[in-house]
């Protein structure tokens, strides 16, 4: 078939791609716009709480005390237990742990370390840690903790040689160096961890918290027109909305360039 024949076809079809695509930028652009507003409705309400209310910093102490918590029942558990106890080790106590990080970190004061943004706050744990370690009696249960994971024959090491590291022989000292070397180890990856976890959760509920107060924003707009949409309709259309509204400025600029087209 000579190509020319397929000329027309190619223009046709596409001029009616062309027709459809203008047609549901004119249909789609209001209602895209209105919802890129309620985007920026949302996130300048979420922004404005967070430099009013001490959320992040409720947040993160939240989030740290259940760590510590957590991190002092694996050492809690009984063949854990035992492996201490056999290493001279006492366990730690979560709440005396928390409190010993806000004291090496800033003197005490929770509110400036606590109200840090996460990646600072870990770093702040990973200079505290570094001051644990060198001196134990300064936050032995913040220590604990972070090495709780750790083998417990090489923290009972650290503690032990710290004092008398300069009387070892060469062998001693080469041993507590990688012993000491070894409780970093699972320290930093234990700082990580905390780290990756409190990242994931407060990307988490700041999602569930733009979500709802989208919602909120349609629901009370359409409202006004109950007896048309009806509930049920609202409370749909309200869900969806605020989906579809966190993204609406890229569609919008999509579909703006979709008309110049």
């Amino acid at each position: 078939m000579d190509a020319s024949m397929w000329s027309p076809m190619i223009q046709s079809v596409s001029s009616s791609i062309q027709v459809f695509v203008e047609l549901l930028g004119d249909k789609f652009l209001p209602l895209a716009m209105a919802l890129s507003t309620v985007g920026v409705a949302t996130m300048a309400f979420i922004q404005m709480a967070r430099e009013i209310f001490p959320i992040r910093r409720k947040f993160h102490e939240f989030q740290a005390r259940r760590w510590f918590d957590q991190t002092a029942a694996h050492v809690q558990e009984p063949e854990v237990l035992e492996a201490w106890k056999k290493a001279g080790l006492t366990p730690p106590d979560p709440a005396k742990a928390f409190h010993q990080l806000v004291r090496l970190t800033t003197a005490g004061d929770a509110g400036a370390v606590l109200s840090l943004e996460i990646e600072q706050l870990a770093g702040q744990m990973a200079a505290a840690s570094r001051v644990a370690v060198d001196s134990p009696s300064a936050g032995p249960d913040f220590l604990h903790c972070l090495a709780a994971y750790a083998y417990p024959a090489d923290l009972a090491d650290v503690e032990k040689t710290r004092t008398v590291y300069a009387s070892l022989s060469k062998e001693d000292q080469a041993a507590a160096a990688e012993a000491r070397a070894r409780v970093q180890h699972f320290i930093q990856r234990s700082i990580d961890g905390f780290q990756v976890s409190v990242s994931r959760r407060w990307k988490f509920w700041h999602h569930i918290a733009s979500l709802a107060i989208g919602f909120a924003i349609v629901l009370a707009a359409l409202s006004q027109r109950r007896k048309e949409w009806g509930m049920a309709g609202a409370v749909l259309i309200s869900i969806v909305a605020a989906f579809v509204a966190p993204v609406s400025k890229d569609l919008v600029a999509a579909l703006q360039q979709l008309r110049k087209k």
